[in-house]
């Protein structure tokens, strides 16, 4: 290696920068492949057929109290998935009241009950009343519009409560992901 000015660096400085090079390469793709390993159990990817399943658990008590999806509240989790790809949603009512949920454009602020969907069938049984505990609903739809969305609870007041998230459909991402921010 070469130093600015066309001088050969030292033997010792060299080895150095060629060591950091690689150190700083295999943490870049430690961190990489911990961010594509990251996504939940609850989270089936096939890539090859371009389908995602959310197996959500909707309610169970934990830090966020019985209004909370897959244990988180608030906005605190994203759901990306590429355009085009179809989605099936397993939801669960595992919480001790009535819940749904569905897929809405994105709000500036919760809104106090259900909305139209953003995509056809985008939604669980019962959107107003609820689904009642332990119940279940499986839908699909096809991410066929890239954008901002919601993924929220329609029961009257829940989404105030918390119980929505950021759903996002990317026209850039190559695979879907869930990320979860404390």
């Amino acid at each position: 290696l070469k130093a600015v000015g066309g001088q050969p660096l030292p033997a010792r400085t060299s080895m150095k920068i060629i060591i950091g090079a690689t150190v700083t390469f295999l943490l870049s793709t430690a961190v990489a492949t911990m961010a594509t390993a990251a996504n939940p159990p609850w989270a089936h990817i096939n890539a090859s057929r371009k389908q995602v399943t959310f197996e959500i658990s909707e309610g169970p008590h934990g830090q966020h109290g019985p209004y909370n999806f897959a244990g988180s509240a608030h906005g605190h989790m994203t759901m990306t998935v590429p355009t085009g790809w179809h989605v099936t949603m397993k939801v669960t009512n595992d919480g001790s009241t009535g819940h749904s949920l569905e897929i809405i454009k994105a709000p500036k602020t919760p809104p106090v009950e259900s909305v139209k969907p953003a995509f056809k069938h985008a939604e669980t049984k019962d959107l107003t009343s609820g689904m009642p505990p332990g119940a279940s609903s499986t839908f699909s739809f096809t991410t066929n519009k890239p954008g901002q969305y919601w993924l929220m609870c329609a029961v009257p007041g829940h989404a105030l409560l918390g119980m929505w998230h950021q759903y996002v459909v990317s026209s850039s991402a190559k695979r879907p992901s869930v990320a979860e921010r404390s």
